[in-house]
């Protein structure tokens, strides 16, 4: 029989939805900063499912796919489960549209992770998240996106064997572009190792297109994926849904080739567009110094595709940062 549940300071009954915050933490002038959230409690019995956006706090789409999810798309009163959505997962990064907040350098809360209840401020979001949602729930998707120019695809990692094939299905389920690497592949750019002493529930990230803005496009794909995953899981009723063929790439399915990094320092020029098919060798970027010269230039390392350039603030970049995240073909 359902009951109600709480999630902090949201109390929701079978069939309602409730909005609130989930922990409060202080800033140096000891104003509260709250982490927003929204609980929908369905009418029967279901799985249990976690979503959020803006982890990276200058990652603004997801805040938008949740709202259209939660406040459009679904219905309390026909929903099987539970669903638990973080429309802003950063806050503090949020506030100043960084991708990390400013009061620790934390790159955004590890939702599929423990935390650190006794760390740093944004460490402590990620570990209230865990201990009050995440390990409770039975499946979840972050939503994530990156800046112009960049693809929309699906990261699926496959190093757990205890949740891989959840991972696949979840992956497979929201019709993008599935970037996966495989049991003995890389992590670059997909994440940490798989620490042994937890077990997360089965778990996908979305990387949604042009990320810093409010988008017809993004919001789309975000959501279409999300409603998916959802009818996979029999949350919810209806088929599953292609997603346009103009923004799936690669053949539906590519493998993780890590990250190309630059050794010198410059305004970085891109050559190929992401998601575009590249052969080994090609030219893919140059950088210039300030005199106009050009310092190094990036030729592929294989046969695959770029799935999204990336640089700090603008095209002017560090000896060693990253200039684009990479595929293999296949």
């Amino acid at each position: 029989m359902k009951t109600s549940v709480t999630f902090g300071d949201v109390t929701v009954g079978p069939g309602e939805i409730g909005f609130g915050s989930l922990t409060t933490v202080e800033l140096a002038d000891s104003t509260p900063v709250k982490l927003p959230i929204i609980v929908m409690n369905g009418a029967e019995d279901g799985p249990k499912f976690l979503f959020s956006g803006a982890v990276h706090g200058g990652e603004l789409i997801g805040a938008n796919v949740v709202r259209r999810v939660m406040r459009e798309e679904l219905d309390p009163k026909k929903l099987k489960g539970l669903v638990v959505a973080i429309p802003i997962g950063n806050p503090l990064g949020f506030m100043f549209g960084d991708r990390a907040s400013p009061q620790d350098l934390v790159t955004g809360p590890r939702f599929g992770s423990p935390g650190n209840a006794e760390g740093s401020i944004t460490q402590r979001f990620g570990a209230a998240v865990w201990d009050q949602v995440t390990s409770k729930m039975d499946l979840r998707v972050d939503i994530h996106g990156n800046y112009p120019p960049c693809t929309a695809f699906c990261l699926c990692s496959l190093h757990d064997d205890r949740i891989k094939d959840k991972n696949t299905e979840l992956a497979e389920a929201t019709g993008l572009t599935i970037v996966y690497s495989p049991p003995k592949g890389t992590l670059d750019g997909m994440g940490g190792a798989i620490d042994p002493s937890y077990t997360p529930p089965p778990s996908v990230t979305l990387e949604l297109i042009d990320a810093r803005r409010v988008t017809e496009v993004s919001t789309d794909l975000g959501t279409r994926a999300i409603l998916n995953v959802m009818k996979l899981w029999g949350m919810i009723e209806g088929e599953i849904e292609k997603q346009p063929e103009q923004y799936v790439w690669g053949g539906g399915r590519v493998k993780n080739g890590g990250t190309i990094r630059a050794s010198r320092g410059g305004i970085v020029h891109f050559t190929r567009t992401p998601g575009e098919f590249i052969k080994e060798g090609d030219v893919v970027a140059k950088i210039y110094n300030p005199w106009g010269d050009v310092v190094e230039t990036f030729k592929f390392p294989f046969d695959g595709h770029i799935r999204a350039y990336t640089y700090p603030r603008h095209q002017a970049i560090n000896t060693g940062d990253t200039i684009a995240y990479i595929t293999h073909d296949k």
